[in-house]
């Protein structure tokens, strides 16, 4: 019975003197759900929708290098609004073997933003927005897929 005792009392003293652990860099993937394509605003460019993780999405920003705009993450994991700027514009669409002018194919964005769980902590990630055009009366952007990186600090 005594040697019971003592690993239990060695144990107690072993796990409330141990150090806390503290959670690791964790990197969360996931992408749009957007069928077959989702309508967008083309300036500034402007898309939502539902992410494969649960939750949706929202980037609101002009479609050239550097500038800066928002995006929001609700309901994905603990993130929530964040900074996003530009890193890549590739364009323009072409159609009939013919650019359009003003067009892009595919946006790149770098992010970051604080966590809405309370212990505000902080995540960065990156973006990349595909498109294809339509006209109806002006050329208009149709989101066709979206894949999102970020990286919890």
């Amino acid at each position: 019975m005594k040697p019971i005792l003592t690993g239990l009392a060695l144990a107690l003293v072993f796990f409330s003197i141990a150090p806390m652990a503290h959670a690791q860099d964790e990197t969360l993937q996931f992408a749009a759900n957007v069928g077959t394509g989702a309508p967008c605003g083309a300036f500034p460019m402007s898309c939502t929708g539902p992410t494969n993780s649960g939750g949706t999405f929202w980037i609101d920003i002009q479609p050239t290098f550097g500038s800066t705009g928002a995006l929001f993450l609700n309901g994905v994991a603990d993130l929530g609004t964040s900074l996003a700027t530009v890193t890549e514009v590739d364009g323009p669409y072409v159609y009939n073997n013919k650019p359009i002018l003003g067009t892009y194919k595919t946006i790149k964005v770098s992010f970051t933003g604080t966590t809405t769980d309370g212990e505000n902590s902080t995540y960065t990630g990156t973006a990349t927005f595909n498109f294809t055009w339509y006209l109806y009366k002006v050329w208009r952007p149709r989101l066709t897929s979206a894949t999102f990186t970020v990286n919890n600090n």
